[in-house]
């Protein structure tokens, strides 16, 4: 079971790895991806309610990225890559791997 978890824990590591490029827009490509993917599945608002919560679990650790109000997909995804433009560069890899 402990290295079933491992595995699933690597295999997501390496999916959610940072892309090459240092833009914003990395994070937010992952994030369209996954919405086109998931929104089928759990629908927007279930897909609303994941990205939320996972905003809220990065807000511990960079308070920049707290929730904000609900809005549509698409300008919740045009605020995030506000938000990873606008920070220091040293914050933006880490961050984008709490996130994405």
């Amino acid at each position: 079971m402990a290295i079933a978890d491992q595995q699933r824990h690597q295999m997501i590591e390496r999916a959610v790895r940072p892309l090459p490029q240092e833009h914003a827009d990395a994070s937010v490509v992952r994030w369209e991806s996954l919405a086109a993917e998931l929104t089928g599945i759990i629908g927007e608002r279930g897909f609303s309610s994941l990205y939320s919560r996972t905003l809220n679990q990065a807000a511990v650790r960079f308070a920049w990225l707290a929730p904000h109000p609900p809005m549509a997909l698409s300008d919740a995804f045009r605020l995030l890559a506000s938000r990873l433009t606008t920070r220091a560069p040293h914050a933006r890899p880490v961050a984008r791997r709490d996130i994405a």
